[in-house]
């Protein structure tokens, strides 16, 4: 009659079996005692399930995103005449374009990449140059933010941050309440404006969206220009929307940051408020907050630029 508990010569064949098992999807693991516990296999599926984990979390992540994006493409498609999003996609280089570009130009460029990431670039650069190297924050706010929580130490090194991003005091142009580039990485933006470096100025869609560029100022920023450079401007994408619609206009928020950062005396009109962006998901995402007094705990001060003199900025385009 059979025993009902497993026979001792039993329970090893599963044991080995297992362990078989365990050798062929670990064929990199090494032991001398394949009849004990072999504790590094236990590891292994330790470090397996973790992995797994992220990758769940990373997939989930992007999914949100996309979703995200669907929504907003969804809502610009049908509030805005003009969607940021494929404006973007429009921009990106194939390689057929950049091949073109070469044969047109007739040589290739004669820099390389640098190999740094961006992240090391950055404190390499201010621990090198401290005191004086002032940071034009135009974009997503993450390569600055992984910057100061890596390198602390840089932080009173920086002169001054300028960003291009924000909307403090007008509502946004990607959602109601936020501007596409604190809204893009909410969370970066909000360790970033919340870093205490020596001066911020915010460089937001308050003056931003009072200076269009129009057809008129383009005709003025072509003229004088090489031929190869007249070509060159025509192409992108202001110029074949010009070509089309003379009465077409777009902001130039990125220029306008650069022009106060070669020439901080441009601004004639400013607001000094603490400042905060909300990192919270829900319909405020994004948000630039400014207030006039006493602002969160944490929160620094910054200088919110809200005029700045037009003819001047013009002219620094137009100069030759």
């Amino acid at each position: 009659m059979a025993d009902a508990a497993q026979q001792p010569s039993d329970r090893r064949l599963a044991v080995d079996e297992q362990k078989s098992e365990d050798i062929h999807r670990y064929p990199f693991l090494l032991t001398d005692d394949l009849r004990g516990p072999i504790d590094d296999l236990q590891r292994l599926r330790d470090a397996e399930v973790k992995t797994r984990e992220i990758i769940q979390k990373y997939q989930a992540a992007m999914r949100e995103m996309m979703v995200r994006f669907e929504i907003l493409d969804q809502d610009l498609n049908l509030k805005k005449h003009r969607n940021p999003i494929h404006h973007l996609e429009s921009r990106i280089k194939k390689p057929a374009s950049i091949f073109e570009k070469l044969e047109r130009y007739g040589k290739e460029p004669q820099s390389r990449p640098d190999p740094r990431h961006a992240v090391d670039f950055i404190i390499e650069e201010v621990r090198k140059h401290p005191g004086e190297i002032t940071i034009a924050e135009i974009g997503p706010c993450s390569n600055l933010a992984l910057a100061v929580l890596k390198a602390p130490d840089i932080v009173p090194l920086i002169k001054r941050v300028i960003f291009m991003g924000g909307s403090f005091f007008k509502p946004g142009n990607v959602t109601p309440t936020a501007e596409f580039n604190w809204w893009f990485d909410p969370e970066a933006a909000h360790i970033v404006v919340r870093t205490p470096f020596r001066e911020q100025i915010m460089v937001g869609l308050d003056v931003c969206e009072k200076m269009p560029f129009t057809f008129d100022r383009y005709q003025a920023f072509l003229a004088g220009q090489r031929p190869e450079m007249k070509k060159l401007l025509e192409s992108t994408y202001a110029g074949q929307q010009f070509a089309k619609d003379e009465a077409f206009s777009q902001y130039v928020w990125d220029v306008l940051a650069a022009a106060i950062l070669i020439d901080p005396s441009l601004i004639t009109e400013e607001r000094t408020c603490a400042v905060d962006v909300n990192a919270e998901f829900g319909p405020s995402y994004g948000q630039a907050l400014a207030y006039p007094d006493n602002g969160p705990q944490g929160s620094q001060k910054a200088r919110i630029v809200m005029t700045i003199d037009q003819e001047r900025f013009w002219n620094m385009l137009t100069a030759r």
